[in-house]
């Protein structure tokens, strides 16, 4: 392993970095994402999630093995170390569980918080779908995206509305 300049890594990481909300404030990173909406940064010979470079820059250690970086503000994109805690996958569950932010069977459809559609706007989507409406017009009536209306059509999501 070579070494590296930690006054360079530290100016290269929190450029990258909105702190313009303040100390209190989250941190969302600016830099690149990976395919689940967390920053990604290139760190001591590889990939890693900006959560744990920031936890390294503030802590002068990576986390252990099997621990993860957890936000308390439940923001994937801050990096600000006030809001990040370290914890194994069973400490995230229960965190998930206690703030009511894990989807279950139990949480779907409109019982997730997360929906952005109700069983009424599904059932209409996939009328509208059948008699022709196309797939763009159909995503900014309700606000979504076009794959969500694809899942919503091809049954992907919302399995559960006939």
């Amino acid at each position: 392993m070579r070494p590296y300049c930690i006054e360079c890594l530290s100016l290269r990481f929190w450029s990258k970095v909105d702190q313009s909300g303040g100390p209190d404030a989250c941190w969302p990173w600016t830099g690149s994402m990976n395919g689940h909406g967390r920053g990604s940064f290139y760190f001591h010979g590889r990939l890693r999630h900006a959560t744990q470079v920031a936890w390294f820059l503030t802590h002068g250690a990576l986390p252990p093995p099997k621990t993860g970086v957890l936000h308390r503000c439940d923001r994937p994109r801050c990096v600000n170390p006030a809001h990040l805690f370290l914890g194994s996958q069973l400490d995230n569950i229960r965190d998930m569980d206690a703030k009511g932010r894990r989807v279950t069977r139990a949480t779907c459809g409109e019982a997730n918080n997360r929906a952005r559609l109700t069983a009424g706007a599904v059932a209409t989507i996939r009328a509208d779908y059948a008699q022709g409406v196309p797939v763009k017009a159909l995503a900014e009536t309700h606000g979504v995206t076009l794959q969500a209306i694809y899942y919503v059509v091809r049954r992907v999501t919302w399995k559960h509305i006939p």
